[in-house]
């Protein structure tokens, strides 16, 4: 799946889900607070308001549980069995607590910004500046197995900016007189491992992600197509920040660190020995949806 397609099904998932019911606090006063409510801790009731129309959040407050009455989820009127103030507790362990598990699936896609630590030693500078800096796009999906974890899949497509041609002395040390049209691809399909607070709507995610690294470059060597490939396991460990604008959308900054070593590579057809590390940073800015 392109790029494309998959921001076409982000998009359209996004407005499939925009329409969801609407939580409501009764205060001990007798206000009505139409609502998302986000956590329920040990003195207070948090919770967020959003737009009716447009679904951006409007503001995120909390009341104190002696102020409360009763509360009621997804609710269009009030039911007839009031739920009062002794009830708002510490959320308890399991899946039967509606307000623990308040998330099931989050989709995502991202791009950005990537640098390569090493892995090119001995060569000409203006050969390092281009395989060093890179471009990212990713795309994941996870499901939420419990209040705090969501295991999922990622997918990470890194590559150089651009391509570009490369003459003496770069091109002698492989017996070339010139390369041209250089392409560097690292792919990564992994399956991926979130920690997060699924109850705060902004917050901070731990990530570890471990899956099969895919290189690849291909170039022109004095007019003939030549490449290189190999395959090995790469791991990935990051942060990410999601900003959330909506109930269910989400902004997405994050960076991760990547650790791999390629330890034989097809060369143009002949498999050979090699000791080829690739650290690198992954920085991306993207959207997520969660529901």
């Amino acid at each position: 799946m392109n790029a494309s397609k998959l921001l076409g099904f982000c998009l359209l998932t996004v407005l499939l889900y925009s329409a969801q019911g609407q939580d409501l606090i009764v205060t001990t006063e007798g206000d009505s607070i139409t609502c998302k409510i986000t956590r329920i801790s040990d003195d207070y009731l948090h919770f967020s308001v959003f737009d009716v129309r447009s679904g951006v959040l409007l503001m995120r407050s909390r009341l104190p549980l002696s102020s409360v009455k009763s509360y009621y989820q997804d609710a269009k009127e009030p039911a007839d069995t009031e739920i009062t103030a002794k009830d708002f507790g510490p959320p308890l362990e399991g899946e039967d607590n509606e307000y623990q598990r308040s998330r099931s699936f989050k989709i995502g896609l991202s791009g950005g910004y990537s640098y390569q630590f090493s892995g090119y030693d001995g060569l000409p500078r203006s050969y390092q500046k281009q395989v060093e800096n890179l471009w990212n796009i990713e795309a994941h999906l996870h499901y939420f197995i419990s209040q705090n974890t969501a295991l999922g899949f990622v997918y990470s497509r890194v590559q150089t900016s651009a391509d570009e041609d490369f003459g003496p002395p770069l091109s002698n040390l492989f017996g070339f007189s010139q390369l041209r049209n250089e392409k560097i691809v690292f792919q990564l399909l992994a399956l991926s491992l979130v920690f997060s607070d699924l109850n705060a709507y902004d917050g901070l995610n731990f990530i570890i992600d471990v899956g099969s690294l895919k290189y690849r470059t291909d170039f022109l060597a004095d007019g003939s197509e030549f490449f290189q490939e190999g395959n090995t396991i790469g791991g990935r460990v990051g942060l990410s920040y999601d900003i959330m604008l909506t109930s269910d959308f989400a902004i997405e900054v994050g960076a991760k660190i990547l650790l791999a070593r390629f330890s034989r590579i097809n060369d143009n057809g002949t498999i050979v020995q090699t000791d080829f590390e690739v650290p690198r940073i992954d920085l991306s800015v993207g959207f997520s949806f969660l529901q």
